[in-house]
């Protein structure tokens, strides 16, 4: 197998059997849980891969890896859609059945 063509060695010191933990989304009490924070996360990567297929645009590179960016960023966006309207359905919900700040008394 030439060097090139060698898998990666991974790069953290936990043991390939230990899982990796995520951060638990926690509701406060009664609260649903604040998914604000994992959306926000998203955003930021969702800009991202914008930017770099900006840059891969206005270089005019059309290889396979132009046309696979330019899917997973239309793939992204539906995603960021459906995450808005899910958030904007959850919140309406919530305040429907008082259980946010600012809902019916």
């Amino acid at each position: 197998m030439s060097p090139s063509l060698k898998p990666a060695r991974p790069r953290s010191k936990r043991p390939a059997t230990q899982r990796r933990k995520r951060p638990a989304v926690k509701g406060r009490g009664n609260q649903p849980p604040d998914l604000t924070p994992i959306v926000d996360f998203f955003l930021d990567a969702l800009a991202l891969v914008h930017v770099a297929s900006k840059v891969v645009m206005d270089s005019n590179y059309a290889g396979p890896e132009a046309t696979v960016l330019h899917l997973a960023v239309e793939a992204l966006d539906k995603v960021s859609d459906q995450l808005d309207e899910a958030n904007t359905a959850l919140h309406h919900f919530l305040k429907k059945n008082a259980i946010v700040k600012g809902g019916a008394s």
